[in-house]
């Protein structure tokens, strides 16, 4: 399997990743990536967005992880890299056209940091999978079914 490039080692994967791996000159974190993306795109309304809060009346999104990476959905059936260190979401296919451009806050799992720990252990970066529908219990199963420490 491979793994994406903007994977880091020993650690699950963020916006802040991608942006940094993907577009060199984007340091500052993934705001910057989505305010390049919406102008590139021609949507000033969406910049002007991207510099604040995520709206009060928006619609919020649950993250999870595939393949090492902290991820959520669209209901348009986009889906974005975000990051517990800024829990924002804009999708790129659809501007969060639901919620009329605003931005959305992203829930993490109370337990992130346990289920990064132990989804660490997992040898292959793209093994590292976890749904809201898994505890740890089941997450330390798996990783003994396949031989990876527990």
């Amino acid at each position: 399997m491979t793994t994406l490039p903007y994977i880091p080692a020993g650690r699950i994967a963020s916006a802040s990743d991608k942006s940094r791996g993907l577009l060199g000159r984007h340091k500052t974190g993934p705001r910057d990536f989505l305010i390049d993306i919406a102008t590139r795109a021609g949507r000033s309304d969406i910049v002007d967005t991207l510099g604040g809060d995520a709206g009060k009346k928006a619609s919020r999104v649950k993250a999870y992880i595939n393949h090492g990476r902290w991820v959520a959905n669209c209901e348009c059936g986009g889906a974005e890299v975000v990051s517990p260190s800024d829990p924002i979401f804009m999708c790129l296919s659809c501007f969060n056209a639901a919620d009329k451009g605003e931005l959305r806050k992203v829930e993490f799992p109370k337990d992130r940091k346990l289920i990064e720990a132990v989804l660490l252990n997992r040898k292959e970066p793209g093994s590292r999978n976890w749904e809201h529908n898994e505890t740890l219990a089941d997450l330390k199963r798996q990783n003994a079914d396949k031989g990876d420490k527990e």
